[in-house]
């Protein structure tokens, strides 16, 4: 889009832009989104957000498919419309060239990773190529596929894929070059397959916070009350010895870190084994003591 249609006009500028000012309240009035009505028609959202925006006149169609989305009378705001066009016909202001004829880019269905998605961007391609349905339907004669304006006009309001031939004959209708056809038929396959849009992996990189073992192994220290601290911050000059630092004897052979860290996390799981042990004894006598003293001392049988 135009830089100068990034936002929408003032009402106060012209009457198409008050008229796109009338045609936003509406449709904030019925509390529906762009996307929504682009899902109740067969425009893409652009379209449909550059209908309110009051920089040009909407199509009769397109004008037609907002307002009824938005639950106004369609006649009322179209023969508004008209007059509108009439008037400022002759200043040329409503003229507007498809985007096609200002040598654009056609769209790029690459960036599509969903169904809907695709479907938006076949919509701003019959836009782009600024062809009605009819025409479409003309184009598509001598085609094995045949699309019908009814058929296209239908398979843009949905959300799902359209069928492969139908796509086929429609960017051959398009007179796209067959390079950005079998683009659009790529990821037409890869969404058909389930699959999203790839995206290039960035190389992994460490952050700042990130050691590696050697270099824990260089900057761990014990802060434990009790435990002596290394003169010189090196882990390797001590040894772990029943769960405190020691220094490391001349001439005994060092444990590698990731051992020594191994052979403590077994010595804990070992005494914790033998806590659960001692509980669950302690829990059986506490519950046998109970039930001796609920059932009182037993009788002799005479």
């Amino acid at each position: 889009m135009k830089n100068q249609e990034q936002h929408p006009a003032s009402p106060e500028t012209s009457a198409i832009a008050q008229f796109g000012y009338d045609l936003r309240k509406l449709r904030q009035e019925a509390k529906l989104s762009y996307g929504a009505i682009a899902l109740s028609s067969y425009y893409s959202k652009s379209a449909v957000w550059g209908a309110d925006q009051g920089h040009n006149l909407p199509s009769p169609n397109l004008l037609k498919a907002f307002v009824t989305a938005c639950g106004g009378d369609p006649d009322e705001w179209i023969a508004r419309r008209n007059t509108l066009a009439g008037a400022e016909a002759g200043r040329g202001a409503n003229q507007r060239q498809m985007p096609r004829s200002q040598d654009l880019p056609a769209p790029d269905p690459a960036e599509a990773s969903t169904p809907d998605e695709y479907v938006d961007a076949l919509k701003k391609l019959r836009e782009w190529s600024g062809l009605s349905f009819r025409e479409v339907a003309q184009r598509t004669e001598h085609l094995p596929k045949r699309v019908a304006p009814s058929t296209l006009c239908a398979a843009l309001q949905r959300t799902s894929l359209p069928s492969r031939k139908l796509v086929e004959s429609f960017l051959i209708a398009a007179d796209l070059p067959s390079p950005e056809q079998e683009v659009w038929l790529r990821v037409w396959q890869r969404l058909k397959d389930g699959k999203s849009r790839e995206r290039p992996s960035s190389p992994q990189t460490a952050r700042p916070d990130q050691v590696t073992l050697e270099q824990a192994d260089d900057q761990l220290i014990d802060r434990s009350p009790g435990s002596p601290k290394p003169s010189a911050f090196h882990l390797r000059d001590w040894v772990l010895v029943d769960g405190e630092w020691r220094e490391a004897e001349a001439g005994r052979p060092r444990t590698p870190l990731r051992q020594r860290i191994r052979q403590e996390l077994r010595t804990w799981s070992h005494l914790s084994m033998s806590q659960s042990v001692v509980m669950a004894i302690l829990l059986i006598t506490v519950i046998l003591l109970i039930l001796v003293a609920v059932s009182g001392p037993s009788l002799p049988i005479e």
